[in-house]
């Protein structure tokens, strides 16, 4: 059983439920990955247990996993069973790396995005009429004089919350992966911080988009 999330290299915690088909109860039982064990006393007919292991995945994408294995002592630990884990493929999202502010590798670009939204700043954002009651300092006095009806012209505020990030021209090799870390941590630091996000590459261009649905396309 996989958590929602796995980024590449990144150790995750994998459960591993266990189920005693068999008529006689199972003991001493060991499940392992390559940093991590549990041992598993007693296991009676029929019964199941859920075991919690660290693990990694080493790939970005669908990664075979071929590493967790059950081990058996029993009787008496005279004799050792091992037997590979059959598992489903694991999926993983590109390796997280930090993120300092604007300085990405080369090749990765954030722009923020004005978003137009009335407010008090120095932004053109549109003409709408005069509401009775409302300050007379708003009315915009030549424009009411040419359509003989006041009129107020409001400004937007500065806000920034939409962001593109742009990896266009990404060249083949190790570069190409170092570009998909950076692209994938930035894309992540802006969801996370609650930015409207869009993705540019040479295959696709993503909408914008917020939250962990997005974050996963």
């Amino acid at each position: 059983l996989f958590p929602a999330e796995i980024f590449q290299n990144n150790p995750y915690i994998l459960k591993v439920k266990l189920t005693n088909t068999k008529i006689i109860p199972s003991c001493q039982i060991i499940v392992a990955t390559p940093t991590s064990q549990r041992m598993v006393s007693y296991l009676g007919v029929e019964q199941n247990i859920t075991v919690q292991l660290q693990h990694k995945l080493p790939w970005r994408g669908y990664n075979n996993i071929n590493d967790i294995y059950l081990e058996s002592l029993f009787p008496l630990a005279l004799f050792c069973s091992r037997r590979v884990i059959k598992a489903p493929p694991g999926l993983a999202y590109p390796q997280l790396t930090e993120v300092y502010g604007q300085q990405f590798t080369p090749g990765v670009a954030a722009e923020k995005v004005s978003v137009p939204r009335r407010g008090t700043g120095d932004e053109f954002y549109g003409i709408r009429e005069y509401v009775l009651g409302e300050d007379a300092r708003l009315i915009n006095w030549k424009l009411t004089a040419k359509t003989g009806q006041p009129l107020v012209k409001e400004y937007a505020e500065q806000n920034g919350n939409k962001t593109i990030i742009n990896v266009k021209g990404t060249p083949a090799g190790e570069q190409t992966e170092q570009q998909i870390r950076t692209a994938g941590s930035v894309v992540k630091f802006f969801i996370d911080s609650g930015a409207t996000v869009k993705l540019i590459t040479d295959e696709e261009e993503t909408e914008f988009g917020q939250g962990l649905l997005h974050l996963d396309k």
